[in-house]
């Protein structure tokens, strides 16, 4: 169930986000749940978007000073909390910067420092389709997939983790 926004300074030609939809599709769908589903491809959204160098200071500039020549890409994968691990997290931000290094032709000489790829995690209770915040453990089980006992074990424990600490503090949930 990955999102993604891609964000760079330049447009890219249709065949070229085409490419790059699918390839950070299945990366993603392998990480998260072992491979796409029907189930998980519905909620599978990539969006590509263009922040033109009027719009896109690099060193507090808006012209080249700083960009030295890089290609400039800022990827942002949406998670639910909890559903990649460090292991995992680690792994997407890898697989996604050499997808994106490879789509956008960056030159050789470019040392791909302009490329970002962050994770950011949804708190559980803060995202949910049709109006129901669904539980990301019945989520994973309604995207059918192979997420692993032990995965599974990691997301259970977390929360019971959270829980703990929220009542230890009487933080309200």
């Amino acid at each position: 169930m990955p999102f993604i926004e891609v964000t760079t300074r330049e447009p890219n030609p249709p065949r070229t986000k085409e490419s790059l939809a699918q390839a950070l599709s299945k990366a993603m769908l392998d990480i998260e749940i072992g491979g796409p589903t029907e189930a998980a491809s519905l909620r599978d959204w990539i969006w590509f978007r263009v922040l033109p160098t009027q719009d896109w200071a690099v060193g507090g500039r808006f012209d080249h000073t700083y960009v030295r020549g890089r290609t400039m890409c800022f990827a942002r994968i949406i998670a639910p909390e909890a559903f990649l691990n460090t292991d995992l997290k680690l792994r997407a931000i890898a697989e996604i910067t050499a997808h994106l290094r490879d789509a956008l032709v960056v030159d050789p000489s470019d040392d791909g420092t302009g490329i970002w790829v962050h994770v950011v995690e949804v708190p559980e209770g803060q995202w949910g389709a049709a109006g129901s915040p669904d539980p990301l453990l019945k989520l994973i089980d309604g995207m059918g997939g192979t997420v692993s006992h032990e995965r599974l074990t990691e997301i259970e424990a977390h929360f019971e983790g959270v829980n703990t600490l929220m009542s230890a503090f009487s933080i309200p949930k």
